[in-house]
């Protein structure tokens, strides 16, 4: 087990794993625009053209205080975020996760 999962993910809160997994379960950070990367050449990272076709958000189940607090404190020069969580996402998810075994 660990204490805190981070994840970049598409963002498609249409989908069945959004609402069962994301949406009352993980602290959400959606990232304004489209996002592009870096493509390593002879040590330096050169700008690629193309962007990612789809939103990208920031998913972060357990701990997510020190990331949420971090996040919130970029400058907007640096990364847009705009959270999007439930009014309360519990710090530890492990008790959801185990009652899923359950259902299982």
């Amino acid at each position: 087990m660990c204490e805190t999962v981070i994840g970049i993910i598409p963002v498609r809160t249409h989908t069945s794993y959004w609402r069962k997994f994301v949406s009352e379960h993980a602290c959400v950070f959606f990232i304004a625009g489209k996002v592009g990367f870096l493509k390593g050449i002879d040590g330096k990272g050169i700008e690629v053209q193309s962007r990612m076709p789809e939103g990208l958000a920031f998913v972060i189940w357990g701990n997510h205080r020190p990331f949420s607090n971090y996040l919130r404190s970029l400058p907007t020069s640096m990364i847009d975020v705009y959270e999007r969580s439930g009014p309360v996402i519990h710090d530890h998810p492990v008790r959801y996760w185990d009652s899923m075994k359950k259902v299982a």
